[in-house]
């Protein structure tokens, strides 16, 4: 008959078992049987050991040290299979050597109706040759038996769910949505990504060999980037570091540190956007210490020059816009980086211009500003109507600081003509600030304000953001 007990009562009835020198599998069985215990801590207890001292003499005794043991793993292992989690074979064989049993003296039948066949055959054929008192057939027959399971093992983790042409339809895809996203709306390129994102996250769901796995993962993280830029064209900058967030997760996944880097690049974008000067410098200097020579440093050291401008660090900026330059002179790898992953000069040069606006040279910032539109007219490979756009803008404040209205105008002329679908919020926000400007006492009173704030004001009436909503289900989701 089994009887409750604590502690006290435990020690008790092992030590009687101790006076009469019984041995300790016969301390674990009664003890099991007194009060309950399944093996596991039923031989814990024959020792006298508290979960403490049971794990320490554990992690003496693990040959690998590569995962200690815990005090809650080690009650786990105990509780399991009522509760808990079930021991592995390495597991059970290191507390056998800790506990001075065999192994299927820490198993019972619960454990057996618990134990997958193969695994449980494997545990219990194990302890047999151990005690060298099983003859040769039987021995014959364990072999016979763990070359099936060799071989059954060999067909589960040969088998893919990635079909022969699967990867590079993929990677041709992605590429294809990379190109459109620089020049098509956005409600429209967000539901290839989707379907993209998608089909990659059901093929991740099957088994595929490593080496395609990290593919995928690749390529999850790329589509989970442009769901952030997406986000961020919105001016949706929590859902936008979600999707990114997600992102860098699966280029480490993907084992691919350059991946990670333009996350990071991405990350420093949308924390600029969000008010976060010091994370998006962070996140710049993070990314640099990822990378070599080529495309991903020049964008780094580009976005950690703009966010310093942001935080009034004129000698973080030029030294972050000269190292960007220098950085240009090594790429090798342009030409594989296209659509929203290329950065080409036009784009190192804007973000210096707007770098340069930032700090108060608006002179030094116009020049960088109608250098990269002369860029970005003879790019026939990485047409962004979104960066021309925010550049005319940027252009045209930093007219304005030289009080010169009528080159702000001209510069604006292009944008005004941009769809709402196109008025991203990068545009917007300088439109807006563009607006403010104006309304100053400096320049309120010259020839064309009145006419070009109130194109202006027209500009945000109706933006990329008022039309996502009218979309209804179509609504960018989160990670």
């Amino acid at each position: 008959m089994t009887r409750a007990g604590g502690k006290r009562e435990r020690e008790a009835l092992r030590q009687q078992l101790l006076e009469r020198h019984a041995d300790l599998g016969t301390i674990a069985e009664e003890l099991g049987r007194e009060f309950r215990y399944r093996p596991r801590e039923a031989w814990r207890h024959a020792h006298g050991w508290t979960q403490r001292e049971a794990t320490d003499r554990y992690n003496t005794h693990d040959p690998t040290g590569l995962a200690p043991m815990r005090d809650s793993r080690l009650s786990e292992y105990e509780k399991w299979p009522e509760s808990g989690r079930r021991p592995s074979f390495i597991v059970l064989m290191v507390l056998a050597r800790t506990y001075q049993c065999s192994v299927v003296d820490l198993l019972d039948e619960h454990d057996e109706r618990k134990f997958p066949p193969a695994e449980w055959k494997l545990l219990t054929s194990r302890t047999m040759l151990e005690s060298n008192s099983v003859s040769p057939s039987i021995i014959s027959k364990v072999l016979m038996d763990a070359a099936d399971e060799s071989a059954q093992f060999a067909h589960r983790v040969g088998q893919t769910n990635v079909g022969p042409t699967d990867l590079a339809q993929l990677d041709a895809d992605m590429f294809r949505i990379a190109r459109r996203y620089l020049t098509q709306p956005l409600p429209t390129v967000v539901v290839e990504i989707l379907r993209l994102r998608d089909s990659v996250a059901r093929l991740l769901e099957g088994r595929q060999y490593p080496m395609q796995a990290r593919h995928l993962y690749a390529l999850a993280c790329r589509a989970y980037g442009l769901l952030a830029a997406g986000c961020t064209d919105l001016g949706q900058h929590h859902d936008a570091e979600t999707h990114a967030r997600t992102a860098e997760l699966c280029a480490t996944l993907a084992e691919r540190s350059e991946l990670r880097a333009w996350v990071l690049s991405l990350r420093s974008g949308i924390a600029l956007w969000d008010g976060r000067g010091d994370d998006a410098v962070m996140h710049a200097l993070t990314g640099l210490t990822l990378v070599g020579d080529g495309i991903e440093k020049v964008r780094l050291h580009s976005l950690h020059a703009r966010a310093e401008a942001r935080l009034g660090n004129i000698q973080g900026t030029t030294d972050a816009i000269s190292a960007a330059h220098e950085a240009r002179e090594n790429v090798s790898d342009d030409a594989v980086h296209v659509g929203m992953f290329a950065f080409p000069r036009a784009n190192e040069v804007r973000c210096a211009g707007t770098a340069f606006l930032w700090v108060g040279k608006p002179k030094e910032a116009a020049r960088s500003f109608s250098e990269a539109l002369d860029l970005y007219a003879h790019d026939t490979v990485n047409d962004s109507y979104a960066h021309i756009a925010v550049t005319r803008a940027d252009l045209a404040l930093a007219r304005l600081a030289d009080g010169d209205i009528e080159a702000a105008h001209d510069a604006l002329a292009p944008v005004f003509a941009l769809s709402s679908r196109h008025r991203f919020d990068g545009i917007v926000r300088r439109v807006r600030i563009l607006r403010q400007a104006l309304a100053e006492p400096v320049l309120a009173n010259q020839d064309g304000v009145g006419a070009l704030i109130e194109a202006l004001s027209t500009f945000t009436d109706h933006t990329a953001a008022d039309e996502y909503k009218d979309l209804g289900a179509a609504e960018l989701p989160s990670a």
